[in-house]
């Protein structure tokens, strides 16, 4: 997990929001759709920005920014890939079995080349994570919680990788997502992959240029050359945009929201999502914050459409639970707790805040204020959540209770995490690519801030962490959500998002995703 400075047999609940949810993508195609002929010429090229270090060293398995990490997706693939509900799908390895306990075996695809002309084997998955395991010993690369999955790996026969996982969970496919290299290549910039472009130019701080590999095994894509500019800032993207000097903008800054809606044919704006959750944790220890009512009725205090429209101009996904809405572990049947302040007093009044001071706060028989400490720290250059926190406070003052705002820089905040100094935290967490809540609510995790210590929940995740079918894993995501939400440790507000930006370019309608902005171009001939 990084903190902020990271199902198969689903109700039909589920299945309809995700159908819901991609019903509202597709509509914004619609109109872009039908004016496009039925067989679309090629694409000559397309500028992309690239907003990174100048003297970035473009290493795959190094490299943390995500603009550049979404260019590299199309030169690297991972033995397995995450469909459009975020459902594990076979790419470089056409299968994979439980072969017994902790043990998975994954059957390479035959016939696939890297772009040097080097036939694709099992022992170059086995070299490649020999070099993930390497660069996590030193705290290097986006894909250390692999080595945190997995405790051995080896070739069996030429096509078959044999890993072992340190639990038998479900998980250990999610954590088979990262690109795999030619071996021996790891440390080098711009390796040979097997995608469907290649890396033809790189000039550090200037470009990146990628051209459709003709040894692909899929389809040729139709965009034939893809360029990644290079920009120091997100302003400095912008502007780029704004000149019509590049075609592709991936950003998270809100001043892309200038162009959502309709404003003509030139610009297609479309939504991305994050990693990125953003909770309100409440400390399960502190005295006023013991009872799952009177954190119930904090939820129902909170407006959450308010916060997304007002804060974060709807660049958000607000959400209910731990697992992203529209994706197979998303349980739309748990707990939710929609904005109602009513319903809030009266949980408070049922455990004793029932009189109101002179200022119109809570207090108890004794007279006693209901006051909580709220904390919130920012990132740099961002003002976002001291906007969110302040709305919170006005939000938590119309039931009565008193919230004293205190800002903290990213270190100091997280040492009041540390410690259990709070009451109240707004703050986020990063998940990895493998969907393990247990960071967040295991006793024994140094990461469950909020030191939630439910019996409950501790099995769920002894059922989670055994879960090897994805029916299994499924079943346990689905059961987590529903116990959060009947006794909710912290309380989820909003997965945040970002806006890709296109000039004179379609993309099919998907899940767009971060570090992943760009794959449609790869399947937009299909």
């Amino acid at each position: 997990m990084t903190f902020i400075s990271g199902t198969i047999t689903r109700p039909r609940t589920a299945i309809a929001a995700a159908r819901k949810i991609l019903s509202a993508a597709l509509a914004l195609f619609a109109l872009a759709i039908a004016s496009m002929p039925a067989r679309a010429e090629p694409v000559p090229s397309l500028d992309v920005a690239m907003v990174c270090p100048a003297d970035l060293r473009m290493k795959p398995l190094e490299v943390l920014e995500r603009s550049p990490q979404s260019l590299l997706a199309l030169v690297y693939e991972p033995l397995v890939t995450l469909d459009d509900e975020r459902r594990p799908q076979p790419m470089l390895a056409e299968r994979w079995e439980n072969v017994g306990g902790n043990i998975w075996e994954f059957t390479i695809r035959s016939g696939v080349k890297f772009h040097d002309g080097r036939e694709l084997t099992a022992q170059d998955a086995v070299d490649t994570l020999n070099a993930i395991s390497a660069l996590a010993k030193q705290g290097l690369g986006l894909y250390q919680q692999v080595d945190s999955i997995l405790s051995t790996w080896e070739v069996k026969g030429t096509n078959i990788l044999r890993v072992k996982a340190k639990k038998p969970s479900y998980s250990i496919v999610y954590a088979m997502t990262f690109p795999i290299l030619p071996s021996g290549s790891a440390d080098y910039e711009c390796p040979p992959g097997t995608g469907p472009y290649r890396i033809e130019f790189y000039q550090p701080g200037s470009q990146l240029a990628l051209s459709v590999s003709d040894i692909w095994w899929q389809r040729a894509p139709r965009v034939r050359v893809v360029t990644g500019r290079w920009y120091k800032t997100d302003a400095d993207a912008m502007s780029a945009f704004q000149a019509e000097d590049i075609h592709v903008l991936a950003t998270r800054s809100l001043q892309a929201t200038r162009y959502r809606g309709i404003i003509g044919s030139a610009v297609t704006s479309l939504q991305y999502s994050t990693r990125q959750l953003e909770l309100l944790l409440f400390n399960n220890g502190a005295s006023k914050l013991k009872t799952p009512s009177v954190r119930q009725a904090i939820c129902h205090a909170i407006d959450k459409g308010r916060l997304a429209a007002a804060v974060y101009q709807n660049v958000v996904s607000p959400t209910d639970t731990i697992a992203a809405p529209g994706t197979w572990l998303y349980n739309s049947s748990a707990a939710s707790y929609g904005y109602n302040p009513e319903r809030a007093s009266r949980l408070l009044e049922s455990e004793g805040w029932s009189q109101r001071n002179e200022a119109g706060f809570l207090v108890n028989a004794d007279g006693q204020p209901f006051s909580l400490r709220l904390f919130y720290y920012d990132e740099e250059g961002s003002s976002l959540r001291h906007d969110a926190a302040f709305l919170v406070k006005d939000m938590l003052a119309q039931v009565g209770i008193d919230a004293q705002i205190t800002y903290y820089q990213f270190e100091n905040g997280k040492a009041k995490l540390d410690n259990g100094d709070y009451d109240l935290f707004l703050c986020a967490v990063n998940f990895g690519q493998t969907p393990d809540p247990g960071f967040l609510l295991a006793r024994s995790s140094a990461s469950n801030y909020a030191r939630y210590r439910g019996n409950d929940i501790a099995g769920l995740l002894n059922k989670l962490d055994a879960a090897q079918t994805p029916d299994e894993y499924s079943d346990a995501w689905m059961n987590l959500q529903k116990q959060i939400g009947e006794d909710p440790p912290f309380m989820p507000l909003y997965w945040r998002g970002g806006m890709l930006l296109l000039r004179g370019v379609y993309l099919s309608a998907r899940d767009i995703r971060e570090y992943e902005t760009l794959r449609t171009f790869a399947e937009s001939n299909r």
